[in-house]
């Protein structure tokens, strides 16, 4: 499996709660297995589907409703 190179945070975080789950620093290498395994571990832990999105920002831009 390819390894990839973050170049920015990868952010991880419940549709339609506030806050962010977690953040997976940029400069860190992850592949696919990894990122399956890590969103079924916070999906399992917070009991809620886990997005993810690649930001600069330590946090996700507030959802515009």
């Amino acid at each position: 499996m390819e390894n990839i190179l973050l170049e920015k945070n990868m952010i991880f975080y419940n549709p339609g709660h506030k806050g962010t789950v977690f953040t997976l620093a940029a400069n860190t290498y992850i592949n696919q297995a990894m990122l399956d395994e890590t969103i079924d571990h916070l999906e399992f832990e917070t009991e809620n589907p886990i997005e993810y999105v690649q930001e600069r920002r330590a946090k996700p831009r507030p959802i515009e409703i």
